[in-house]
């Protein structure tokens, strides 16, 4: 059990550690192509795009699982405690509330774009 629950709270880096030696060996198969072969594959840079993007959001996580995410530390850590731990939960809820938003917003825009097509 406990070898499962490693892996577990290791998956984010094992991902990350694919997805970015795919990007490199992808980069490299088509520089190769590229300079001795005068072919380039088009695939490959929407590939690594795609690739660089979903290692942009895993590293996301994977900081925040460590509490290593960037944020506004040296303004938050020199506040008083009582404040700090406002910030804390505003930190926290508002992520939460842009979702809201943003789904919201999308939804409104959906219904309008059916009434546009009726």
């Amino acid at each position: 059990m406990r070898f499962v629950l490693g892996i577990w709270s290791k998956l984010e880096e094992f991902i990350l550690v694919i997805l970015f030696a795919f990007m490199a060996v992808m980069n490299f198969i088509n520089v190769v192509f590229r300079y001795c072969f005068s072919q380039s594959f088009s695939f490959t840079e929407e590939i690594t795009i795609t690739a660089f993007v979903w290692v942009s959001m895993i590293g996301i996580a994977a900081a925040y699982k460590r509490l290593a995410h960037m944020g506004m530390s040296f303004f938050v850590d020199n506040m008083p405690k009582k404040i700090q731990g406002y910030l804390g939960i505003y930190d926290e809820l508002d992520p939460l509330h842009d979702e809201i938003e943003a789904f919201y917003m999308d939804f409104m825009k959906t219904l309008q774009s059916f009434k546009l097509n009726m």
